[in-house]
């Protein structure tokens, strides 16, 4: 309200405090700083540009021709607005990760160590461990850093037929999350022969983002682990022992390329819009793209204005120029009065 930050650089004090890991901080950091904001007002000077020519094309129609130079306009809002916002948008994909987290579900069928996954990738005994089946009813939900990136860990029931009733509403629960997670660890036990619940568990993550994790490796195996995984084709593989804390770090990295895309460590960009500001994005690129293809197309100069100052409207959300109050309420009340 006093003008020393704007919307983008305020969101930013909710999500230092918010920040989980180091990198969730950094980036945190560099958007207080304005970095975001400044991408922001280099795309909205030439679109003021543009749309002040534009508007002075409808001001003296019989000038339209000397004022209004379609194709180089159209180059230059692909080269100087369209091209920055698909970076920007690039950027959301690449590190969006480091500040929103991800959430992870383990999968499979009772007594194939689920529980004790979660308890290795926490290290801390969350989850009870038993040599009964069907322990574990419910689902419990912890976050744990791998690799700077917020793990939302989920484990949950064993995924089988029951007739008992609170057991199956622990397996309704797991496939509403299931449904829902960004990336599923299907857990098999490798020192059985695999089942055909084992195979139908695979049927609902075969398509998802997922790792087969072949457990209880300190146990003689059935089979070759590749055999295991001949099975279950079309997901990475390895194996594991959640007891003896063995192929936890490969897992974890295992892990992290699902959720970046990267072998190896990626480099954190400089700037990752939020969700907010990525919605806001998108629609500044189909606004940009709309007025490009007018300028091409030889559409009016009222149409070209319109979508230049929808582009700029979108713009004026992320900084908080035209944003809505319900928008507002939504955002400064993630703050926590305490803090």
């Amino acid at each position: 309200m006093n003008g020393r930050i704007d919307l983008a650089q305020a969101e930013a004090v909710a999500e230092l405090i918010a920040a989980q890991t180091t990198e969730g901080l950094e980036l945190a950091a560099e958007q207080l700083t304005g970095e975001l904001s400044r991408a922001v007002l280099s795309i909205k000077a030439p679109l003021i540009d543009l749309l002040a020519q534009v508007e002075a094309a409808l001001d003296f129609p019989e000038d339209v021709a000397e004022i209004i130079h379609h194709d180089r306009f159209a180059r230059n809002i692909k080269h100087q607005v369209i091209d920055p916002l698909e970076a920007l948008l690039v950027q959301y994909q690449e590190g969006h990760v480091y500040r929103e987290g991800i959430s992870t579900i383990i999968v499979g069928r009772p007594n194939v160590g689920k529980s004790s996954l979660m308890n290795r990738l926490l290290q801390k005994e969350r989850a009870i461990v038993t040599a009964i089946p069907g322990t574990t009813r419910d689902f419990i939900e912890e976050t744990v850093s791998i690799r700077g990136i917020p793990l939302r860990l989920i484990d949950t029931a064993g995924l089988h037929h029951t007739h008992d009733a609170l057991e199956a509403m622990g397996i309704e629960y797991t496939r509403e999350r299931l449904s829902r997670a960004d990336i599923v660890i299907f857990m098999v036990d490798g020192s059985v022969p695999i089942t055909s619940e084992d195979r139908r568990i695979f049927d609902l993550v075969k398509n998802r983002k997922a790792v087969l994790v072949i457990n209880k490796s300190d146990l003689p195996a059935v089979e070759p682990v590749p055999a295991i995984a001949q099975q279950f084709a079309g997901i990475p593989f390895l194996a594991i022992s959640a007891l003896h804390n063995q192929g936890i770090e490969a897992l974890k990295t295992a892990i992290y390329s699902l959720a970046t895309g990267q072998q190896g460590p990626a480099e954190l960009p400089r700037i990752v819009p939020n969700l907010r500001h990525k919605l806001a994005l998108k629609r500044a690129l189909m606004a940009s793209k709309a007025a490009a293809d007018g300028l091409t197309g030889r559409v009016e100069a009222e149409l070209i204005a319109i979508d230049l100052r929808d582009a700029l409207s979108a713009l004026d959300e992320i900084v908080g120029l035209t944003t809505t109050e319900d928008i507002l309420e939504h955002i400064f009340n993630t703050f926590c009065i305490g803090k």
